[in-house]
């Protein structure tokens, strides 16, 4: 009788330790999301006021800034020479601040289509691969950046982004062809990039709520590869709180693992809240805390911050350390654990077939808010 009750003991000890690991994963796989700012505005300002601005960024908790690295401030016409001269300066008072940077590979050079917009994606998609290719060898790993100034701190790049919310025809006009067209404009710069620097992580341009699932899908169907050459995806979760930006991201999330996305990270490269929201500071710290979440695999999360979007008091400092978020997810999952067997259920495998929860009320609202917004 005891070896019998024993032995259910040990089944017990041995399911309730199998679904953790299947809820909660390995605790030496999490890594918090890096904390930084979305913005381009400290560019404008007089360049002897670049460093007062950026310890000011720093005081806040970043560790990386992003901001718009326009192909056609670098490389005039077809067939130019790269001209590092003026961004060189802006990595440099990064550097010097402690602040890494994150290229947005932002849009097309107006040469480089027949529409000379910078909203069109370029005819040749290996120009715009070779002017990415030519940021990381200059900014990467290996850039040679770093090893003309010795003097500066070496925080290189490690992060390259194609594009920009290439599925909003505010960046991107033609919108009917643009997954297949944009899988083909990222297959070969992360091609390039990867080929200069192989630890490079190319992201996916950060997509709009709005669409975002039918992009992704039509894209990585037409991606060669598909998912597997995915690095990272890009989202910017906007919205009127906290709340509704964290669920967006759950939903998001839900959707790529339904996808067969399960092991692409997301990098939220812009979020914040709309202009008039109440308390916003305090609603990206829940945002902050929520995508703490290690089933998330939210790689990078950083605010927007330019005009009206500023978000006053902004503190990116997480208010939930790792080990206190693991322990936490530890405790829900060993008792959902026991409410399983107790109820004799079966555990479901991993890869469920089950399609991703509906978006709340609250989500479609904001998300038709912020589409106005756009249109405005």
């Amino acid at each position: 009788m005891q070896g019998r009750t024993g032995r259910t003991a040990l089944l017990r000890n041995t399911l309730i330790a199998a679904l953790m690991a299947l809820l909660v994963g390995p605790a030496t796989a999490f890594a918090a999301p890096t904390p930084g700012l979305s913005l381009g505005w400290v560019w404008q300002q007089p360049e002897e006021s670049w460093p007062t601005h950026l310890a000011a960024v720093k005081a806040m908790g970043a560790e990386t800034v992003r901001s718009d690295f326009t192909w056609e401030s670098v490389q005039r016409e077809r067939g130019a020479n790269f001209d590092f001269t003026a961004m060189d300066r802006r990595v440099a008072a990064l550097a010097t601040a402690g602040l890494r940077p994150w290229m947005l590979l932002s849009y097309s050079a107006q040469w480089a289509n027949a529409e000379r917009s910078h909203w069109t994606f370029p005819e040749n998609p290996w120009e715009y691969a070779a002017w990415g290719s030519a940021a990381a060898g200059r900014y990467g790993s290996r850039g040679t950046f770093w090893t003309d100034r010795p003097d500066l701190p070496r925080l290189p790049a490690t992060h390259f982004e194609v594009w920009n919310e290439q599925n909003a025809s505010m960046f991107l006009r033609d919108q009917a062809t643009a997954p297949e067209k944009y899988a083909a404009l990222y297959s070969a710069t992360r091609q390039a990039i990867k080929g200069v620097d192989p630890t490079a992580i190319v992201t996916v341009g950060g997509l709009v709520t709005i669409g975002a699932d039918s992009f992704v899908r039509r894209f990585v169907s037409a991606l060669p590869g598909g998912s597997a050459s995915v690095d990272e995806i890009g989202y910017h979760p906007y919205g009127p709180d906290g709340t509704n930006a964290l669920e967006a991201v759950r939903e998001f999330r839900d959707t790529l693992n339904w996808m067969g996305l399960r092991n692409v990270p997301i990098a939220l490269t812009e979020s914040g809240f709309f202009p008039g929201s109440a308390e916003p500071a305090k609603s990206f710290q829940k945002l902050l805390a929520g995508v703490q979440d290690p089933k998330l695999q939210v790689t990078a999360i950083l605010a927007y911050s330019e005009n009206e979007w500023v978000i006053p008091g902004l503190d990116l400092r997480s208010p939930i350390t790792a080990s206190t978020l693991l322990t936490r997810t530890a405790k829900r999952a060993t008792g959902r654990a026991a409410a399983m067997l107790r109820l004799g259920s079966s555990v479901r495998a991993a890869g469920s077939s089950k399609k991703p929860r509906r978006a709340s009320r609250k989500s479609a609202r904001a998300a038709k808010r912020f589409a106005k917004a756009q249109r405005r």
